[in-house]
């Protein structure tokens, strides 16, 4: 019996999708543990992030125990954003005082 190409076609593609099979039994995601954070369980990275985190909550005045709505997110998000596009925008018109410019880049000029 001669192999035809779509047979050789059906075999590399059950190949394929068992060794994706193995491989993914062997390397899982990680997402029983991202499942355990954004519950706010207990990982086996929270002694060592636990420490870090707390002065960082309580410096900026979040609550952990607190959710975050879509609305919040989404104000924390454009806030976000409008702080990066205020640095970058600085950073483009200072860029000729700042280091690591072997170029000599001249400064972004705010009339263009």
């Amino acid at each position: 019996m001669q192999k035809t190409d779509s047979t050789r076609g059906n075999l590399s593609k059950n190949l394929i999708c068992f060794n994706m099979k193995r491989a993914s039994r062997l390397f899982p995601l990680p997402t029983t543990n991202m499942a355990r954070v954004f519950q706010g369980e207990r990982t086996f990275l929270s002694p060592v992030l636990a420490p870090c985190e707390r002065p960082i909550y309580r410096i900026s005045g979040v609550k952990p125990e607190d959710g975050m709505g879509w609305r919040r997110y989404a104000g924390s998000m454009l806030l976000i954003n409008l702080v990066l596009l205020i640095s970058l925008f600085i950073m483009l018109l200072t860029q000729h005082l700042l280091p690591l410019n072997p170029q000599k880049v001249p400064p972004f000029s705010a009339k263009s």
